[in-house]
């Protein structure tokens, strides 16, 4: 139900949007969907990745959450 509600918030034009978006691909992964998790962590390292050193720990953990489900689907 968390993520079905992160999907109706509607903040594409401010930075909560992106911390919905990581929050959402957390979700994601711990529910095996695999697809949606990449999707929004995705969005998260793209969106962020010339940020302010402030929000780079948001951006690593999106890489890594990348990383460990593309380790997963060569397993």
């Amino acid at each position: 139900e968390a993520g079905e509600i992160i999907d109706r918030w509607l903040w594409t034009d401010t930075p909560f949007f992106v911390f919905a978006r990581l929050e959402r691909a957390r979700i994601a992964e711990r529910l095996g969907d695999r697809d949606q998790a990449i999707q929004s962590y995705r969005f998260v390292a793209d969106a962020w990745q010339h940020a302010d050193s402030e929000l780079q720990s948001y951006v690593a953990e999106a890489r890594d959450g990348l990383r460990r489900l593309s380790t997963e689907q060569r397993r």
